[in-house]
Parts: structure tokens; C-alpha cells; sequence
């Protein structure tokens, strides 16, 4: 049991714990966090009434309220059930989703203390990441976002762990997370599909060229099997027909008949961009849903709200693309090969959906981009040392 518990690499974690400013880190975090929540309460409107119906579904035998997608959901809708079913107060989900975001910011600054062995830079990573609103506040929210963002980091630090240290309980705990990852949120397949590609890497690098080719076309057929889900539901026509930039709020076409889901194949997706509104309106429309992605402020916000994800967008951004240019060595190819694929089709993902007025469609995208940013905050920490070591004595 002893030896288990060394190799999932959870002892690292625990140990952080001992130390003082970890410690006090999270005295001050579960301090603010629980005065939130009973300040504002635990959020259960909106998106929620969907996972307690499945949740209730589930304890009663029924099928889910969305039938095949709401496998993607399955893990929240589980995690509601026992909590009815053990007649345990709803809030307790609040805080579960606070415990594991401390975690998940635990598993963020073990990356980057293995990728820069720099304590202070990794320790602010740690900070910020539990500062960011935009990751935060979804631990108020009985959406699936906390929980997923919680299990996508977690996920990502023992992906740094198999391909850096080969440890065979720790492959085992990547393959819970990832199933955890899968069906927690339906994005949950770019977690898989950027972990394959990690995967087709190493085995590019590892093994011969044979088994690298057989494993590439089961990926690519996987792939091509992929569009024939339903999970291309979320290819709206009709979102694309109302050039809708936030969901369900459309820019032209008002009156147009609208369904939340398209179950009519990608085809009739493709025939809207060809027939309908052309090419160009289509590139045009998916890049101001990328700049309403990665904005993050929304004009029915606060200004002083809007000001300070501003100033986390203008801090976040510019070390992030300084990170992902640095620092590349065998330590960082895994990571930031996994990172460079999961926001490409994230991205890739925005044109053909739809942004949320909330934007916590971001969320999962964040940790990505901090860890990026503690390599950029590294790189230039090293360059102003050097500069400084280098200054004549007069």
C-alpha cells in the first residue's frame, strides 16, 4: 500500500502540504472560499437542473434526460446521485470542487518546479492559478466546469509523470483521470485526442517506425469514426444560420427557427457555409468567436469586473506565448506538445460551435496558458539575471 502511494506520485503532493507557505496558502484559500459560499450560496440554476435530472434519473433506473451526451456528463450526474441518495446537503459538492481546485493548482506548480526548478516562479503560478476568477468561480457553480478543470490539471501532471518517469501505477492513475476527464464534460475528447497525439510522439520516439504507422492509422481511423457520432451535435446550422457569436444570441436572422442540437449530420453544417452565408462570413464570424473566447469581458459585466480580467488577459497572454518559445527541452515536449494540441482544436472547435456569455468555455483552456506563462516569467527571470551578472564593476 505504502509503495502504491509513493508511485501515483500523490506523496509529492501531500508533502507540499508540510510546507508553511502551502499551508498558509490554503488556510487563506478555504477561508475566502467558504466565506463565499455562505456569503452567495451554492449556484443551482441553469445548466445544474440538468445534471440533478440525470442525477435523479440515474437513482430511479430511467434513462438520461440527453440520451447518448449525457454520457459526457455522467461523472457530475454520479457524483449528484450519491449525494442525494446519502442524503448528504448539495452544498458538500462546493466543497469537493474548492478541495480539488487547491489540488489541481498543487499538481500545476509540481510541473513547473520539475520543468524550471524555480520555487518562487512555480509558487506564483500556484497563486495566481487559485486567484483567477475565471477558474474559481465555477467552484460556486454546480456545473461541471470546476471539477473537470480540477481532473484536466491533475490529468496533465501524471501525463508529465508517465512520459518523464515510466512509473507503472502512475499509467494507472492517467488511464482513471482520463476516463474521469472523458466523462465529465463532452470537451473532455480534446483532453484524449491531445493525449494520443502526446502518446503517438513517444511511440515516434520510443519504438520502431511499425509500430508508430499501426497505432497512427488507429488514431486516424478513430478520428474519422469520431464525425460520426452525435457528439457533432454541436456543430449548429442553425447557430451558423443566426451568425450567433454568443450562444443563443443571434446577429442576424432573429426569426429563424432554432435547435439546441444538430441531428442532422455535418453535412447540413457544411451546406449552410457553402449555400447559405459563404466563406468569408464564416472565417469572419469564427474569429470574432475566438477574440469573445479568449476576451474574456462581456458588456453586461461590471466595469471594475471587466478591468481586473483585463489586466489578468494582459498579464496571462504575452508570458504565455514568450513561455511556449522557451524552455524546450526533453523535460517540456510532452507538456507543451499536449497544450499546442489542445488549443489548436479548441480553437478549431470555436468556428464551428458557438461562445458562452459567460465564457466559462475558457476554463479548461486557463491552467494551459499559466503553466506557459510560468516558462515565459522564467525565461525573462533568467535573461535579467544574466543581464545583471554581466554589468561591469566600476
Amino acid at each position: 500500500m505504502q509503495a502504491f502511494y509513493l508511485n501515483t506520485g500523490l506523496a509529492g503532493l501531500y508533502k507540499l502540504l508540510t510546507e508553511k507557505k502551502f499551508a498558509f496558502a490554503g488556510i487563506v484559500y478555504f477561508l475566502i472560499s467558504t466565506s463565499i459560499l455562505f456569503w452567495f450560496g451554492f449556484n443551482t440554476n441553469g445548466e445544474a437542473a440538468k445534471y440533478i435530472e440525470d442525477a435523479h434519473r440515474i437513482l430511479t433506473g430511467e434513462h438520461l434526460s440527453n440520451g447518448f451526451l449525457g454520457l459526457f456528463y455522467i461523472v457530475y450526474s454520479l457524483l449528484i446521485s450519491s449525494f442525494i441518495f446519502f442524503f448528504i446537503n448539495i452544498k458538500g459538492i462546493a466543497f469537493l470542487q474548492i478541495v480539488l481546485s487547491f489540488a489541481a493548482g498543487c499538481c500545476l506548480y509540481k510541473i513547473l518546479m520539475n520543468v524550471t526548478g524555480d520555487k518562487k516562479i512555480s509558487f506564483a503560478a500556484f497563486v495566481f492559478y487559485l486567484l483567477c476568477i475565471p477558474i474559481q468561480k465555477w467552484n460556486f457553480f454546480l456545473y461541471t466546469e470546476s471539477l473537470h478543470t480540477s481532473f484536466l490539471v491533475a490529468g496533465l501532471y501524471f501525463i508529465y509523470c508517465v512520459f518523464q518517469k515510466e512509473q507503472h501505477t502512475r499509467k494507472w492513475m492517467l488511464l482513471f483521470l482520463l476516463l474521469l476527464i472523458l466523462f465529465s464534460r463532452p470537451v473532455g475528447i480534446i483532453f484524449f485526442i491531445s493525449f494520443l497525439t502526446v502518446f503517438l510522439w513517444w511511440v515516434f520516439k520510443t519504438k520502431n517506425k511499425f509500430i508508430y504507422y499501426i497505432f497512427l492509422s488507429f488514431f486516424v481511423i478513430g478520428a474519422a469514426l469520431l464525425f460520426k457520432t452525435k457528439l457533432t451535435f454541436y456543430f449548429n446550422p442553425d447557430s451558423l444560420r443566426r451568425m450567433e457569436i454568443i450562444c443563443q444570441v443571434p446577429q442576424a436572422n432573429v426569426t429563424a427557427p432554432y435547435k439546441e442540437y444538430n441531428d442532422e449530420g455535418l453535412s447540413s453544417f457544411f451546406s449552410v457555409i457553402t449555400n447559405e452565408i459563404g466563406l468569408k462570413k464564416f472565417m469572419s464570424l469564427g474569429i470574432k468567436k475566438v477574440v469573445s473566447f479568449f476576451g474574456l469581458v462581456r458588456s453586461f459585466y461590471s466595469t471594475p469586473h471587466n478591468i481586473v480580467l483585463l489586466c489578468l488577459a494582459a498579464l496571462l497572454y504575452p508570458l504565455a506565448t514568450l513561455g511556449l518559445f522557451v524552455i524546450n527541452n526533453k523535460k517540456t515536449i510532452s507538456i507543451k506538445l499536449f497544450i499546442v494540441t489542445y488549443i489548436f482544436i479548441t480553437v478549431v472547435g470555436i468556428f464551428f460551435t458557438c461562445d458562452e456569455w459567460s465564457n466559462r468555455f475558457i476554463t479548461p483552456v486557463l491552467p494551459l496558458l499559466i503553466l506557459l506563462a510560468g516558462m515565459g516569467l522564467y525565461c525573462l527571470k533568467k535573461k535579467n539575471n544574466s543581464l545583471h551578472n554581466n554589468i561591469p564593476v566600476v
